[in-house]
């Protein structure tokens, strides 16, 4: 996982949900980037993915995002993205490799992961049932990151997208996922930090609440206490 932040030049292990519509716009991704974490633009048509980015660029020289809902994107999506440091993508039930930029592909099943390992994908997110939007998952997240962990290699990247029952802090996750009824196992990694779908950029750092529905970060290489 620290070979993936090194690559983005990402300094904490947040990535910001990129809600398309307008909702994750270049103001709440650039107070992510600049808060530490990786802010990320939703989808819009190819100008506005332009304007976004230009409008993020001039508040942050931090890495930014840009998420696509590949059922939706054309070509200009793609090169519109390509300007951004990294293209998260979502919906593409045979993942393949549009960006020469790090990608990242949102997965719902534990075959998924693996095949957008093989396509090349520099990380994963294991999306679970309870996931706001375009839910991808039928299962519960934390039991998607035990399948999906188990399906690609050891020191590969997983994110992953999990909706908590009340607002909790990235320190409030990590209880949670090191909690005995929780299926994941004990050598998560010690970092987490919160995924926020929501339109404050407050809630996408590490020292403030994040709202119900949030993510974290599930990759290897570093055994918890």
């Amino acid at each position: 996982m620290s070979d993936l932040l090194a690559r983005l030049g990402v300094e904490i292990p947040i990535l910001q949900a990129g809600m398309g519509g307008g909702l994750s716009s270049h103001a709440l991704a650039a107070a992510v980037s600049e808060a530490g974490g990786l802010g990320t633009i939703g989808i819009l048509d190819p100008a506005g993915l332009r304007e976004e980015l230009a409008a993020a660029r001039r508040l942050t020289d931090k890495p930014l995002a840009v998420n696509l809902l590949v059922p939706f994107a054309g070509r200009g999506h793609w090169e519109a993205a390509s300007e951004a440091d990294a293209v998260v993508t979502h919906w593409q039930a045979r993942p393949r490799r549009r960006t020469p930029k790090v990608w990242i592909h949102t997965v719902g099943s534990a075959p998924e992961a693996r095949a957008a390992a093989d396509a090349g994908a520099d990380a994963v997110i294991a999306q679970g049932v309870e996931s706001g939007g375009h839910v991808r998952g039928a299962v519960p997240a934390l039991e998607l990151l035990t399948r999906v962990r188990a399906a690609v290699p050891y020191d590969y990247p997983v994110l992953v997208a999990v909706a908590l029952p009340r607002p909790t802090t990235p320190a409030g996750l990590l209880r949670t996922v090191r909690s005995p009824r929780s299926p994941a196992p004990a050598s998560w990694p010690a970092r987490r930090a919160a995924r926020t779908p929501t339109t404050s950029a407050a809630s996408s750092t590490a020292p403030t609440p994040c709202s119900p529905s949030c993510s974290g970060w599930g990759g290897r290489g570093r055994r918890t206490a």
